[in-house]
């Protein structure tokens, strides 16, 4: 809901407005099936991909860099590069960082999120 008044309060246009007002808070859901994943953070990341989220803060802000540019979130969703549980719909279990939880890959600290480039890119 947070995200809707955002894209509420930056809208300019009357058709910026109706998306604003139309847009759906619902889970969304990515079937990565190359990757062998299922992805929903874009469920609470809505301004990934929208460069008029850049001044947000996360999850609203849009995606730093040019990353997305050439990895596209509909092909290759999140979890590939930042780790964490892309099923999960809460965040503690998403990020999977919690003690007492003892998950394989839990999301990866920023710092280290370069490093899963290696997954796809051998060289």
């Amino acid at each position: 809901m947070e995200f809707k008044t955002i894209l509420a309060s930056k809208a300019k246009t009357e058709q910026e407005k109706e998306v604003a007002k139309n847009f759906p808070i619902k889970i969304k859901q990515l079937i990565l099936e190359k990757l062998d994943r299922v992805d929903r953070c874009i469920s609470c990341h809505n301004g990934i991909e929208n460069p008029n989220m850049a001044d947000q803060v996360v999850p609203h802000k849009n995606h730093s860099g040019n990353f997305i540019k050439n990895h596209p979130v509909e092909k290759f969703g999140c979890t590939i590069c930042h780790g964490g549980q892309g099923r999960a719909l809460s965040r503690s279990q998403a990020f999977a960082r919690d003690k007492g939880l003892h998950w394989e890959y839990p999301l990866l600290p920023i710092k280290y999120t370069q490093s899963t480039c290696g997954h796809c890119h051998l060289s």
